[in-house]
């Protein structure tokens, strides 16, 4: 299993969610798309825990577009490489030991719903899958990133949501904080997002 995690400048959270990805996941490599700028420390950090990364300019404002771009480039890099392919933001952290293999055998995909117009698609926040599916991350008809893969999102083995005050659970075992890349920039988010990190360096 190889794990990407795309992140958006927010190297204080790669520093927390590479060794927790390591001490939960057990995978056989993680890749890093850094899409702002790769002076920041993400790629010093990256190399310390021999992950592969690469820094991508996207050319592009959009937030679901410039993700789905990182996605394709990573996921076309390590498909060859690995049985499965796992999928998390940069601001969703494993803080339990989970065994994906184990967990996704007899399924293509291991992830949460996201429905749109009927259509329903995976969401790229945390989602594991068989790398030997051909897929687009790119959104769609109204859908964001991942939205095209509602043409293959077939044998689904489903993740629970649970919504908390500072974040989100997906299983029991995945924190996820939830708009974390500084593009809320309000007291009131930055408040949370500080609360709920604390909470998941607590599992380091």
């Amino acid at each position: 299993m190889i794990l990407i995690s795309v992140n958006y400048n927010r190297p204080d959270f790669l520093e927390v969610q590479i060794p927790l990805m390591l001490k939960n996941l057990a995978p056989d490599g993680i890749h890093i798309v850094n899409t702002g700028d790769s002076a920041n420390g993400c790629k010093e950090i990256a190399e310390r825990y021999d992950c592969r990364y690469t820094a991508l300019t996207t050319g592009t404002k959009d937030f679901s577009q410039s993700h789905a771009l990182a996605l394709n480039l990573a996921y076309s890099f390590n498909r060859q490489n690995a049985g499965v392919i796992g999928i998390l933001d940069h601001d969703c952290f494993p803080i339990k030991e989970v065994n994906i293999p184990q967990l996704i055998k007899g399924h293509d995909f291991y992830a949460s719903n996201q429905v749109r117009d009927g259509k329903v698609y995976p969401n790229p926040c945390c989602m594991f899958m068989r790398s030997n599916i051909v897929v687009d991350f790119m959104p769609c008809d109204g859908m964001d990133t991942a939205g095209q893969l509602h043409e293959v999102y077939r044998n689904v083995k489903q993740m629970t949501v649970e919504f908390m005050p500072l974040y989100e659970m997906y299983d029991g075992a995945f924190l996820h904080i939830v708009k974390g890349s500084n593009w809320v920039n309000t007291e009131e988010n930055e408040t949370r997002v500080k609360k709920a990190f604390d909470k998941v360096k607590n599992f380091l």
